[in-house]
């Protein structure tokens, strides 16, 4: 070859080497942005974190769980703040994983963040995470959750820790979100309850369970004006108490019932608007009546 060829050759060769490489596929980026965003954590750089993690959506939550095993609680507390904001089966793993921590801080924002498990293919991690646990307040979440991403596989279960003084209630609620008839029964029972405190206490495990239906049971308690819950700034006097109906409404409102008028708080309410909610609920099917 003579020399004028080897530089033309030359030339042509650093000519494609200085060409861009095709783009990646989007498998192949969504990779690379898993990576990057491990690598972030890992350094502590919250900001663009947080732009790759909103790039990648729940994609996002298995860079986070590898991310959470660092030494760093610094790393670890950042994973969960990212978590929390991108739930997704691996940012659920990634708290799951945290509520055993050597970090009593990091334990404790785990222990609020079990709220984000929801998704079904959670259920064996959270099943997995109640027999790891002792504190009665994190098996209490977890098994909350449950009655959310769990199934009917997880009844036998359920029935079983309902027995446990400790879990009963959490059991008995995740039962009737797994449509379980027996607890179901009870809870509408314990809103006939003339005691104030279980007829209070079945309120909110109404407003937990969150099926709109079990307003048609809410009349006894739209029917009761006892002074209930405190409203009033501790330092007022007399205090002022919301009642039971009052109480009422506003489940009603969280469960997604409208009415002519606004419910952002809970208040004492005028006669009108209880009767409006009392007339709702007369008019509401009911199951087993």
């Amino acid at each position: 070859m003579s020399a004028g060829r080897v530089v033309v050759v030359g030339a042509v060769l650093a000519a494609l080497a200085r060409l861009p490489l095709p783009a990646a596929g989007p498998q192949g980026k969504i990779m690379d942005n898993r990576t990057l965003l491990k690598d972030l954590v890992l350094a502590g750089r919250k900001e663009e974190a947080a732009r790759v993690a909103r790039s990648l959506g729940p994609q996002a939550g298995d860079a986070l769980l590898e991310a959470s095993s660092s030494p760093r609680s610094s790393v670890r507390m950042l994973a969960l703040e990212l978590a929390a904001d991108h739930p997704s089966p691996g940012s659920c793993r990634t708290v799951l994983g945290r509520l055993s921590d050597s970090n009593a801080t990091v334990r404790s924002v785990a222990g609020s963040l079990v709220r984000i498990c929801r998704d079904h293919d959670n259920a064996p991690d959270l099943v997995k995470a109640l027999d790891q646990q002792q504190d009665a307040s994190i098996r209490n979440s977890v098994v909350a959750q449950l009655g959310i991403a769990g199934s009917h596989e997880n009844v036998p279960l359920l029935r079983r820790l309902s027995h446990d003084p400790q879990l009963a209630n959490s059991a008995s609620l995740a039962l009737v979100q797994l449509g379980d008839t027996q607890e179901r029964r009870r809870l509408i029972k314990r809103l006939s309850d003339d005691d104030l405190q279980t007829r209070t206490d079945a309120l909110r495990d109404v407003s937990t369970v969150g099926d709109p239906k079990l307003a048609a049971w809410l009349g006894p308690a739209l029917a009761d004006v006892r002074d209930a819950v405190p409203i009033s700034m501790p330092h007022v006097s007399p205090a002022v108490y919301a009642r039971v109906c009052d109480f009422a409404v506003m489940v009603m409102a969280q469960l997604g019932y409208h009415f002519s008028f606004p419910v952002n708080f809970l208040e004492r309410r005028p006669l009108e608007q209880i009767q409006e909610a009392a007339r709702m609920v007369e008019a509401m099917p009911r199951e087993n009546r």
